[in-house]
């Protein structure tokens, strides 16, 4: 299934944005976690912490719910295929797929203007709609229908 994960240059709800340098940075994360485990893995959690982990950039095996089998940058639009499996969080996010969007956790830096440095990509998650900061974003939901 193709998602739309980030949008470049657009404000979100939180006052933040990303620019192409923060999406091709994420690409680049993305690539090296592939060469590293094989497999790029994405979470749900239904808890309300759902960017919260421990370590630094670890995530939880109970949360894996997804791969991403591949991500590129379509215009100014961060794109993944995921792959939902068969563990119990990804049962949880077949049970709510049209509850939820895609998008990416990381760590970085917040500058002044809101744009987001990103450091490096902990994961892709999903997260319910209703707590998207990018819900009001015409063009990252109108690429929000699962092809």
């Amino acid at each position: 299934m193709i998602v739309p994960i980030l949008i470049a240059d657009k404000k979100n709800l939180n006052d933040r944005y990303y620019d192409t340098k923060s999406l091709e940075k994420i690409i680049s994360d993305y690539n090296k976690e592939g060469e590293r485990l094989g497999q790029c893995f994405g979470v749900f959690r239904t808890e309300p912490d759902y960017y919260s982990y421990g370590e630094r950039g670890l995530v939880s095996i109970r949360d894996i719910a997804f791969t991403v089998d591949s991500m590129e940058i379509e215009g100014k639009i961060l794109i993944a295929d995921i792959n939902i499996l068969k563990t119990p969080a990804g049962n949880d996010l077949k049970g709510v797929i049209d509850l939820v969007v895609f998008r990416t956790c990381v760590w970085g830096n917040l500058e002044e203007d809101g744009r987001v440095e990103i450091e490096n990509l902990i994961s892709i998650n999903a997260i319910y709609s209703v707590h998207d900061p990018f819900r009001r974003i015409k063009e990252i939901n109108e690429k929000s229908i699962y092809i």
